[in-house]
């Protein structure tokens, strides 16, 4: 019997049962199994950086009926970036040699655009895959644009995540930025696995650190377990810059800090616990250029009124040559809202080219040059921004912003 007589169902069958190299020799049979069969042969795409290396002509080939034409992306369930390689010497700089094969009049785009158009196209997406890397074969900046791609697909988060995100950290020696945002923007009634902020370093081979300067962490289901920071600081022994949204940090966390002798340039709590630890921290040393603090409502309100007097004479004078940026937005009305006593230290901080804080209603009643918002208006020569707000607001109104 001809095999177009066969009923679909049964084909589909037959395809099915198929090893993989048995479906792709059915796809190059006829039309009927060329139909057929091509969902299933690309269901799992494979991007083998070795082979793009050393194939250059056949990659574009492929990358371009994935990304192309007949747009085979779209068939992909899983895809797999892989870069196995079977001798001794590293694939260095392989992004580079990737890039270095560029778009000709001959064969058209290159295989980085190529490679980019193609994760769009793949919306049926559920599983990534980071296969077997050796050290230092991708670049920072392809990881960057890869993410960022994916991170746009719509199912790759309905029950599934971007797997071993720890591996591309562990294998790109050169990052020295590193952002996740774990669900921060997501519904609240989406069912988000938690991420512990050990797991981002845990493929970094025994007596190898990470060497990441600005960490930036959002997200409603993050956690750091105080059993896990010490694992954790010697990753993060060149740390400057800190963001954390969305979550608290433990106050061990800051004296572990303090003793390994990690200074901050810039800090970024929201929310922020305002408490011994984090203040005795930021008073042992000298250099914090920006500060960023949004205070939550404290459930202990007399250690949060308690803390205020230590946290300006001590925090913002040591600070107050070197700082250029001081926004702290306290939540409720009372000692952390704008005030005379906090002018007076800002005051001492002669860099300052932004600032944002809030007024408490009784402090904007008040009339004349006793108003503090008027105070601190006029103190604020040389600030590019300044904004005020009023606590009581769960978002913040501002009364005055843009250049003085």
């Amino acid at each position: 019997m001809p095999v177009f007589l066969l009923p679909p169902v049964l084909l589909a069958k037959i395809v099915f049962e198929a090893p993989l190299s048995d479906q792709k020799r059915l796809r190059s049979t006829c039309k009927l199994f060329c139909t057929i069969a091509t969902p299933f042969v690309f269901k799992t795409i494979v991007i083998d950086f070795k082979r793009i290396r050393f194939t250059p002509l056949k990659a574009i080939n492929y990358l371009k009926q994935i990304a192309e034409g007949a747009q085979l992306a779209r068939y992909a369930r899983s895809v797999v970036f892989k870069s196995t390689s079977t001798r001794r010497k590293p694939l260095n700089r392989l992004w580079t040699s990737i890039k270095n094969t560029r778009e000709s009049k001959m064969h058209g785009k290159s295989i980085e655009e190529l490679l980019l158009a193609a994760i769009p196209l793949m919306q049926s997406l559920r599983h990534v895959i980071w296969d077997k890397f050796d050290p230092g074969t991708l670049d920072p900046e392809a990881i960057r644009e890869i993410i960022l791609r994916l991170s746009s697909l719509p199912l790759l988060f309905t029950g599934a995540t971007i797997d071993d995100v720890s591996s591309v950290i562990a294998n790109s020696p050169h990052l020295v930025n590193l952002s996740i945002d774990h669900g921060f923007h997501l519904d609240s009634n989406f069912n988000l696995s938690v991420l512990h902020v050990i797991s981002l370093f845990n493929k970094f081979p025994r007596g190898q650190f990470s060497n990441v300067q600005a960490l930036d962490l959002s997200g409603l289901c993050v956690d750091l377990p105080p059993s896990s920071i010490p694992s954790l600081i010697p990753h993060l022994r060149h740390l400057t810059d800190l963001s954390i949204w969305g979550f608290v940090l433990p106050a061990v966390f800051w004296d572990y800090l303090c003793d390994a002798n990690i200074h901050l340039e810039c800090l970024s709590l929201n929310p922020c616990e305002v408490g011994p630890a984090l203040t005795h921290y930021l008073s042992s040393f000298t250099g914090l250029r920006q500060l960023y603090i949004s205070l939550q409502k404290p459930s202990d309100h007399s250690e949060y009124v308690e803390m205020h007097p230590s946290w300006f004479l001590r925090v913002i004078q040591i600070h107050a040559l070197h700082l250029t940026g001081v926004h702290i937005l306290p939540s409720v009305p009372g000692s952390w809202c704008l005030s005379e006593l906090i002018i007076g230290h800002l005051l001492l901080c002669i860099n300052l080219r932004s600032i944002s804080v809030r007024v408490d209603n009784d402090s904007a009643r008040v009339k004349g040059s006793k108003n503090v918002a008027v105070s601190v208006a006029f103190m604020s020569q040389n600030c590019s921004e300044l904004t005020l707000g009023n606590s009581n607001s769960l978002y913040e109104v501002v009364y005055i912003s843009g250049t003085l």
